[in-house]
């Protein structure tokens, strides 16, 4: 359990499941005043800040923190177009909006500016930038509701090391881990604010997860070391669906499981205004059963289950989530 040991000694054992995202070469935990975890193939370092790990984004850079709205927007259409890393200016944008509007009216400005730019943009890169403005409406939300895994198919799940991706605050991860299944869990997510959520729930209920930031489809982990990979509910905001299956395929040791649940049908774009939203590009759309066989397992529907979620932007929903297995 977490109070047996530091949350150092915590991270120290998560190395055994970790790899560079981009190598996949192992990492060394360097401990100190700034604790990162550093590549031992192409030497990249990923801080750890307030106990996360963090594979996604620069977040310790004080670059742009005084930048207006028009720079700022600037930067994102022009960076957007040559398809460089624009998670920075957007975590920029972010943060003005909130400072200047509050959150929910912040969230709003930031969906329409972003989509405004994107409608301009070729389909591949408006997605792109789509994920960067989902990304950082959840470092921005009160976000309640998280789906869990229905009990009745949680007898699917075998012992042994559990990851879930997209995972939000982590209440399915925390779910489990009351249910008495030995894990370890690792729970990922591109927001950052999410995963520092859930590290502070674990320092809380005293639970065993290690959350991280990154990206589900480029995965920081070693292959073939969980039992379980589940996911729920983001397969319409992921634009590199095909790479995200290839990589659950990867991690998963050969007798492991996948879940998949997804709202249907899936909203891979919709048009506003007359501004065209593209969250996945044409090339990548692919259902959970497709994902589910490229990663190399048997799929089958499990069925339909209830899903209530409250968000700051659209208030209170009543979904269904359509869950798959693959085995």
């Amino acid at each position: 359990m977490v109070n047996q040991f530091t949350w150092m000694d915590v991270l120290n054992r998560a190395s055994e499941f970790l790899a560079c995202p981009s190598d996949k070469y192992n990492l060394r935990l360097i401990t100190g005043r700034r604790p990162e975890y550093q590549c031992e193939g192409c030497g990249t370092s990923y801080p750890i800040l307030e106990g996360v790990p963090v594979f996604y984004g620069d977040r310790s850079s004080r670059k742009g923190w005084n930048y207006g709205e028009r720079r700022l927007l600037d930067m994102i259409r022009d960076e957007s177009r040559q398809g460089s890393d624009i998670s920075l200016w957007v975590d920029r944008l972010s943060q003005l909006y909130a400072k200047d509007y509050g959150r929910r009216t912040g969230i709003a400005r930031l969906i329409g500016a972003l989509s405004e730019i994107g409608g301009s943009l070729p389909e591949v890169d408006n997605a792109r930038l789509q994920q960067e403005a989902t990304r950082a409406r959840y470092d921005m939300e009160l976000y309640k509701g998280t789906f869990k895994l229905p009990k009745m198919l949680t007898p699917e799940i075998p012992e042994g090391p559990v990851l879930e991706t997209a995972c939000g605050p982590g209440d399915n991860l925390l779910g489990l881990s009351s249910m008495g299944f030995s894990g370890p869990f690792f729970g990922l997510d591109i927001s950052y604010p999410m995963a520092l959520k859930l590290k502070k729930k674990i320092e809380l209920l005293n639970k065993d997860i290690v959350p991280i930031q990154g990206n589900a489809s480029k995965l920081p982990f070693k292959s073939g070391v969980f039992n379980s990979v589940m996911q729920f509910n983001a397969f319409d905001r992921i634009p590199e669906l095909k790479e995200m299956a290839k990589e659950t395929g990867r991690v998963l040791a050969g007798e492991g499981v996948v879940f998949y649940g997804s709202c249907e049908p899936p909203q891979y774009e919709y048009e506003r205004d007359g501004t065209r939203i593209v969250y996945v590009p044409t090339e990548q759309r692919i259902g959970p059963e497709e994902a589910i066989q490229i990663a190399s397992k048997d799929a089958s529907c499990c069925g339909d289950f209830p899903w209530e979620i409250k968000t700051l932007l659209d208030g209170r929903e009543s979904l269904t989530t359509k869950v798959y297995l693959g085995k």
